[in-house]
């Protein structure tokens, strides 16, 4: 793997979505995309970062000894051999950029290194942050050590900002973190992810944002290309396979108010 910083400013800019523990990252993420492939309840906080990017690949899981493998099921990833997982689907978000979902930087489960390992291939960071109590110390010292080319180009999301009582309210908090944490972020937003127009609109800024990156400060991404990554393996297991529209894949959630379970729904 290329750890030198990438110059090619012909690839997608690639945008991690960072924050603490339970600050509503996935369900951000989802709503950019339009579509629900992570999951984001209580079992979500588990899994490895993962690594969405526009294509119709099969779903790839890479071990922290840089090896690839196949991936089937989010349920029978190992967190703690995982480097990170690559899943490919069609959104007009990632026509523009790559999203990078990561684990809770304060998560008790899981070491920071599952997340921080993630940080050099960023472009920009999305720091989530719950309103409700918005930047925490941890969280400043995590933004002291952030890597210069993040800091001031990156954007802070204040989350559940449905569960401050009223407007007063939340332009208090908000005017207290943009004086705290306004040299970290070139902006900071207050946004409910429960808010459909509001997700769409910092989708459709974050876009922007991305576009406008004029150098990409992230390190050299492995190569996803299956038939590259592992061709014994892939081509050994697709003759047996069933046809590509019955292959299962990572379970992927139905978007809210479909009427179907939020559980164990698999689609092709």
């Amino acid at each position: 793997m290329n750890d030198k910083n990438s110059s090619d400013t012909t690839r997608r800019p690639r945008i991690v979505i960072a924050g603490e523990f339970s600050a509503g990252k996935t369900r951000l993420l989802n709503g950019i995309l339009g579509q629900t492939i992570l999951p984001s309840h209580v079992v979500s906080t588990s899994l490895p970062p993962m690594w969405l990017s526009s294509g119709d690949g099969d779903p790839l899981r890479l071990d922290v000894s840089g090896s690839w493998h196949e991936l089937t099921d989010f349920d029978a990833i190992d967190v703690m051999t995982t480097r990170f997982c690559v899943l490919q689907t069609r959104s007009p978000a990632l026509d523009h950029m790559d999203l990078i979902d990561t684990p809770g930087n304060s998560d008790p489960n899981i070491p920071p290194e599952c997340w921080e390992r993630m940080i050099p291939y960023a472009d920009m960071v999305v720091w989530c942050s719950n309103a409700n109590q918005a930047w925490r110390q941890s969280e400043k010292a995590v933004w002291e050590e952030m890597p210069d080319h993040l800091c001031g180009i990156s954007v802070m999301v204040l989350t559940h900002a449905d569960l401050i009582p009223d407007d007063m309210a939340r332009a208090k908090v908000r005017r207290r973190v943009e004086r705290e944490a306004g040299g970290f972020f070139q902006h900071i937003e207050m946004v409910s992810a429960l808010d459909s127009a509001q997700v769409a609109d910092f989708a459709a800024r974050l876009v922007d944002m991305a576009r406008n990156l004029t150098t990409l400060g992230g390190i050299a991404a492995p190569d996803f290309n299956p038939d590259r990554i592992l061709p014994e393996v892939l081509s050994s297991a697709r003759s047996t396979r069933r046809p590509r529209g019955k292959v299962i894949v990572p379970r992927r959630l139905m978007p809210a108010g479909d009427g179907a379970s939020p559980s164990a729904r698999r689609v092709p």
